[in-house]
C-alpha cells in the first residue's frame, strides 16, 4: 500500500517541499484558517464560481506541494514553486507531465551560501541562488522526506538515529544536506535553467518579514497589474497568525466570493488571544527575565491584533468579492491523493495541498510586507 501511494504521488508529479531557518518561525497548526478548497483539475472549461471570470493563465503549470509541517520552509518551498512554474511553462508541460522538482535541492545551495554574494535581502534575492548555480534536482531525485536529526552543541542539525535519546523525528531532516551525492548520481539528469530578473513590487522598507499593515495602499493593484503584464507567479511574504510565512500568487478573481475575509476577520481575534496566553504564562514565571519576555511576546501580538483590525475596519471591512489565488504549503486537504514521507514508516503519511487555496484581498493589504516577481531573461 506504501509503494502505491508513492507511486500515485510521484505519477501526479506533487511536490514535497519546505523554507528558510534563517529566522525560525514560530508555527501553530491551530492557528492555520483558511479557505482550503479541492484542487482545479481543468482550466480550460472552467465552470467554478471562484475561477469563473479570473486571471487563470498560469494555473496549468502549478505544481502543489505537501504538508510543509514543522520543517520551517516556505521560502524555498514558494521559490521552487515559482521555478517549478517557469520549467513546466518553458517547456509546455501541464497536467500529469508537470514537473516536480526539489525543494531540498534549492535549501541545499542556500546551506552551501551558493550565489550569497548577490544577495542583499534574503527576503527578496534568493534566485540569485540559481542565476549561480542554473541547476536543481527533480524531486523524485532528492525528494521531501521525514529523517531523525538532532542538534549539535553549535545548534546546527546533523543526522541521527532512531535509538539517541536527543534525536527528533520529522521534516526538519530536509535540511541536512546530500547535494554532493545527488550530484554524482544525477549528473546529467539535473534541470537547467535560463537567467532569471526579480523585479521588487514592494518590500518593506526595514526589511521586516513580521511586518503587518505596511504595504501600500495600492499593493493589490501592483500585484494584480503584474500577474496580467508579466504572466508569472508573484512571490510574496506575509505575516500569518503567529508566525511570518511565503507563497505564490498564482492568479487572481474579481468576481469570487471573499466568504466573509476568513483569514483577516480571524487576525485579530487570534493575535489577542494568543497574547493572553503569553501573560498567562509570564504569571507562572519565577525569572523575572522569562517573564518579561513573555510580556513582550504579549504586547507585540496585541499591538499586530490592533494594527490589522484597524486598517481592515478603515477599508470598510470585508469586501463583497476579489480573492488571489496562492499556491500554499500548510493547507493539506482532505480531496488530494495521500503523500508517504518516510516508506520505511508507517502512519506519517498525509494529505498533499490544493494547488490553489483562496485568500480575500484584505490578506495581503493588511499582513503582506514582500512582494516580487521572478521573470525568465529572454
Amino acid at each position: 500500500m506504501k509503494l502505491e501511494i508513492l507511486a500515485i504521488a510521484t505519477m501526479l508529479n506533487f511536490s514535497y517541499a519546505f523554507e528558510s531557518d534563517l529566522v525560525r518561525s514560530e508555527i501553530h497548526y491551530d492557528a492555520i484558517s483558511t479557505s482550503a478548497i479541492p484542487s482545479f483539475k481543468n482550466t480550460e472549461n472552467i465552470d467554478n464560481q471562484m475561477y469563473a471570470g479570473g486571471f487563470n493563465d498560469l494555473l496549468p503549470y502549478v505544481v502543489a506541494v505537501p504538508d510543509q509541517e514543522d520543517a520551517g520552509s516556505c521560502l524555498y518551498m514558494s521559490l521552487t514553486g515559482t521555478m517549478e512554474w517557469w520549467n513546466n511553462f518553458l517547456n509546455n508541460l501541464t497536467d500529469n507531465n508537470r514537473e516536480d522538482l526539489s525543494e531540498r535541492y534549492y535549501m541545499a545551495l542556500m546551506k552551501e551560501n551558493i550565489g550569497q554574494s548577490r544577495i542583499s535581502n534574503w527576503r527578496t534575492d534568493n534566485i540569485e541562488r540559481i542565476n549561480e548555480f542554473s541547476k536543481l534536482a527533480l524531486n523524485e531525485q532528492y525528494p521531501f522526506t521525514k529523517g531523525y536529526f538532532k542538534y549539535n552543541d553549535d545548534g546546527d542539525r546533523i543526522q541521527s538515529s532512531p535509538d539517541d535519546e536527543k534525536s527528533e523525528y520529522g521534516t526538519g531532516f530536509n535540511w541536512l544536506s546530500f547535494r554532493d551525492d545527488i550530484d554524482k548520481e544525477y549528473h546529467n539528469e539535473l534541470i537547467t535553467f535560463p537567467k532569471f530578473s526579480r523585479d521588487v513590487i514592494y518590500a518593506d522598507p526595514n526589511q521586516n518579514q513580521w511586518a503587518v499593515a505596511s504595504a501600500p495602499t495600492d499593493i493589490v493593484s501592483r500585484i494584480k497589474e503584474a500577474l496580467v503584464k508579466n504572466k508569472t507567479p508573484v512571490n510574496v511574504i506575509y505575516t500569518h497568525h503567529g508566525f511570518w510565512h511565503a507563497v505564490i500568487i498564482v492568479g487572481f478573481n474579481d468576481y469570487a466570493p471573499t466568504q466573509g475575509c476568513p483569514y483577516t476577520t480571524g487576525y485579530a481575534p487570534f493575535m489577542n488571544e494568543k497574547a493572553s496566553k503569553y501573560e498567562a504564562e509570564a504569571q507562572e514565571q519565577d525569572s523575572e527575565s522569562k517573564r518579561d519576555k513573555l510580556l513582550s511576546k504579549a504586547r507585540m501580538a496585541k499591538k499586530k491584533a490592533t494594527q490589522v483590525q484597524e486598517l481592515f475596519d478603515k477599508q470598510g471591512g470585508c469586501a463583497k468579492n476579489g480573492v488571489f489565488y496562492v499556491r500554499d504549503s500548510i493547507n493539506p486537504s482532505d480531496d488530494m491523493p495521500i503523500y508517504d514521507y518516510d516508506p520505511t514508516q508507517v502512519g506519517e503519511e498525509a494529505h498533499l495541498n490544493p494547488e490553489v487555496v483562496f485568500r480575500e484581498y484584505q490578506w495581503f493589504e493588511t499582513t503582506g510586507n514582500h512582494a516580487y516577481q521572478i521573470k525568465a531573461i529572454k
